[in-house]
């Protein structure tokens, strides 16, 4: 049966690469099961540091966050978080980040954060 759906894929070495999935538009409305789980999603009240080096996407992730009841340091330089974070240690629950930033990675700030973590015991 074909319901005239695509997947793309396009590749560039030490690029990346990048799949789209192309859906045909459904004349029908969502089903009242998928309103039933938007129903039961529950925010919370914890403190998220969020960081990554685009600015439309820590705004987006800020927005909708805050949407759901949590509280919000949004950043788009490492450094900024790691100077809260170093000041406070205790404010924040999560830390959110890109994996690919400028100046240091993902996983370089876990670690940072981590290792900070260690010397404020709280």
């Amino acid at each position: 049966m074909n319901h005239e759906d695509c997947v793309t894929a396009d590749s560039d070495l030490e690029q990346g690469t990048s799949f789209c999935v192309y859906l045909p538009l459904s004349n029908t409305l969502a089903s009242t099961e998928a309103d039933e789980v938007n129903d039961r999603i529950i925010g919370g009240t914890e403190k998220i540091l969020l960081v990554d080096d685009e600015e439309m996407i820590v705004q987006m992730e800020k927005t909708i966050l805050e949407s759901f009841g949590y509280r919000v340091k949004a950043f788009t330089q490492v450094t900024d978080l790691m100077q809260v974070f170093q000041q406070s240690p205790e404010w924040g629950d999560l830390i959110i980040t890109d994996m690919t930033m400028p100046n240091m990675t993902g996983i370089e700030l876990a670690k940072k954060a981590i290792y900070s973590k260690r010397l404020y015991r709280f």
